[in-house]
């Protein structure tokens, strides 16, 4: 029997305490923002991952481009974003 993962990545962060004008989850490595590294990791890694949602801040479009485009470049997933909670555990 094959078991199926469902991960909840949390993402609405502001990077308050870093002190940056841009949240941490959208910082620059090598060309893409760190969530695009963090969520393509998890899909390549995980075979049994059948779901993924993103906690997004509400109206977040960065954010949400990244879901959607991830969503289209893997069909056999189910990925979604959510609205994020003011604090991570809400997310």
């Amino acid at each position: 029997m094959t078991s199926s993962i469902h991960v909840i990545v949390p993402a609405a962060g502001s990077g308050s305490r870093m002190q940056s004008s841009t949240p941490k989850q959208y910082l620059s490595i090598a060309g893409e923002p760190v969530l695009s590294h963090t969520l393509k990791r998890l899909l390549d890694a995980v075979p049994s991952l059948h779901s993924l949602t993103v906690a997004l801040t509400p109206g977040d479009e960065i954010g949400g481009g990244l879901v959607s485009q991830l969503a289209s470049s893997y069909p056999e997933k189910l990925i979604t974003s959510a609205p994020g909670g003011t604090e991570r555990s809400e997310s």
